[in-house]
């Protein structure tokens, strides 16, 4: 979802040294950046800041097109009586290590990024509330999840709803590493 991607490309810097700096830590966000692996560096490095940070007009586009998104899934919600959505939250089963570049998706290769992030996009710039449980097991014994978004302020619905299914799909055994 672009609108996703450019408040975050545009954010990123300033709310992770806001934090920093609100929770004490004595660090800065370049800091920070120093102790991560090479590859988030580049990916830091080569998204959130020029040339490839989106510009101030960008990010406004987008957060005006924010509020539109979500007052267009209060409506859907309202008008069609929805309580919570439900939904697993990536498209595959977690990928094999190495596959950190593109996974096969039906028979296409797409970005490793694409399948890990899409389902979750909609929920996180709508500001849904949101929950994820263990769903299960792949037939290679990795464990799957499923998704339940509700309207903001919903926490406690889904927490209301969560338990009972944990009970209800029983115990998921941890993953054979």
């Amino acid at each position: 979802m672009e609108i996703a991607r450019i408040i975050l490309r545009y954010d990123l810097e300033s709310s992770i040294s806001n934090f920093l700096k609100e929770q004490g830590t004595g660090i800065s966000f370049e800091q920070l950046l120093e102790t991560v692996s090479d590859d988030i560096r580049r990916g830091m490095n080569a998204t959130i800041f020029p040339p490839n940070r989106p510009t101030k007009e960008q990010y406004e586009a987008a957060l005006r097109q924010r509020y539109t998104l979500r007052e267009s899934i209060s409506r859907y919600f309202e008008e069609s009586d929805i309580a919570t959505l439900v939904f697993p939250p990536v498209l595959i089963p977690p990928p094999e290590i190495g596959e950190d570049e593109e996974v096969d998706l039906r028979g296409e290769k797409v970005p490793l990024s694409l399948v890990m992030g899409r389902n979750i996009k909609l929920g996180s710039c709508a500001g849904l509330a949101s929950l994820v449980v263990p769903a299960g097991m792949t037939l290679s014994g990795l464990p799957v999840g499923l998704e339940f978004d509700a309207m903001p302020g919903n926490d406690r619905l889904l927490l209301s709803l969560g338990l009972p299914i944990e009970h209800a799909l029983g115990q998921i055994p941890a993953p054979n590493l």
